[in-house]
């Protein structure tokens, strides 16, 4: 018995720290009433390239140009010496734009996660 009332507690604890992050992430939106947060991920997969991109278009338009960030979030060998990027940014998406850190470097990729974040704060 007294393994499930302590089984209990713990989970009443996690509980109470849930709730604890939700009133802070509650406070940080009504702090930016003007935050527009869109986050997304694309598999990305081609083969022997130098570069790369693919044109990502936005859930629903943003009323501006967001600022972006893209990242990869996996990859082995050569794939994890190349970067991604957002270039040419509208309200309505952007070009994501893989390429290597070393130039001319050729590589293939297969369902390689890439994530973004875009946001505006009006």
């Amino acid at each position: 018995m007294q393994h499930l009332a302590d089984r209990d507690a713990a989970h009443d604890s996690h509980f109470d720290e849930h709730a604890t992050r939700l009133t802070a992430l509650e406070a940080f939106q009504a702090a930016l009433p003007n935050l527009d947060l869109q986050v997304g991920r694309q598999a990305v997969s081609f083969t022997n390239q130098s570069l790369h991109t693919r044109v990502l278009t936005s859930p629903r338009p943003f009323p501006t140009a967001p600022s972006v960030f893209c990242s990869l979030e996996s990859g082995s060998g050569v794939t994890g010496r190349w970067d991604a990027r957002a270039f040419n940014i509208t309200a309505q998406g952007f070009p994501l734009f893989c390429y290597p850190n070393n130039i001319g470097d050729t590589s293939s990729w297969s369902n390689i996660p890439v994530s973004r974040l875009a946001l505006t704060i009006g």
